[in-house]
């Protein structure tokens, strides 16, 4: 008996669970959802919510998206095909939609399904399948998949570890400097130094006579204005 028999034969009867959803036209969105769809739908296992949540993508953090990424690495197709997920281009399931679910115990009976599976050298067990067309898979996992490991390649690792740790220490030692310039001659220094300083100017010293000396600088810099 032929897969698209067998497939026709598991529809007869089939209440299809699966329902239109609407995801944003972004890389980590895709994957978030396919996430959803392979991962959580099926009961193989579990991911924090924001990791899935594919509609407030723009939410994560830099560390959760790279998060995204490793599970979509680990729960990649080649580890679920006709295991957790069947491809049905003949539109036999997914005539309505390019993917929809079924139960295991009715999958079990006409596709390879079983329940307890070994998925990346662990057993896990499931208890949907999800059928999908070709185009489905293409659309939200390989080709943002594509698109993640061009940018990685493109980053420059030395100029990721600059903004990773060596432009938080430059910011802190600029806050640390501003802050010792102007608290450090108020509070240690406070007879001797000041921001701003006016004085006459003596008419026995040379320059102009009868006019005002403005002393500025934090750290006693002398820049004067007659």
């Amino acid at each position: 008996m032929s897969l698209t028999t067998a497939l026709a034969q598991l529809s007869l009867g089939f209440k299809r669970t699966g329902v239109q959803v609407f995801v944003p036209k972004h890389d980590l969105a895709s994957l978030m959802y396919y996430l959803d769809c392979v991962v959580c739908s099926t009961g193989l296992t579990t991911l924090d919510d924001d990791l899935t949540d594919y509609k407030n993508y723009g939410r994560l953090s830099n560390e959760r998206r790279d998060l995204v990424f490793d599970y979509a690495r680990q729960y990649c197709p080649e580890e679920l095909i006709d295991k957790v997920i069947f491809r049905d281009d003949q539109n036999v399931f997914t005539n309505r939609l390019m993917n929809d679910f079924v139960e295991i115990s009715v999958a079990c009976g006409i596709v390879a399904a079983q329940e307890d599976i070994i998925i990346a050298g662990k057993a896990q067990s499931i208890t949907k399948v999800m059928f999908y067309e070709q185009k489905w898979l293409e659309k939200h996992y390989y080709r943002p998949m594509r698109h993640a490991l061009a940018r990685r390649k493109h980053v420059n690792p030395y100029l990721k570890g600059f903004t990773l740790y060596i432009a938080p220490l430059f910011y802190v030692t600029a806050l640390f400097l501003s802050l010792f310039v102007f608290l450090s001659p108020a509070a240690i220094l406070l007879d001797q130094v000041a921001l701003l300083t006016i004085t006459a100017t003596p008419s026995a010293q040379p320059g102009p006579t009868d006019g005002l000396r403005f002393f500025l600088g934090a750290l006693g810099l002398p820049q004067f204005f007659e």
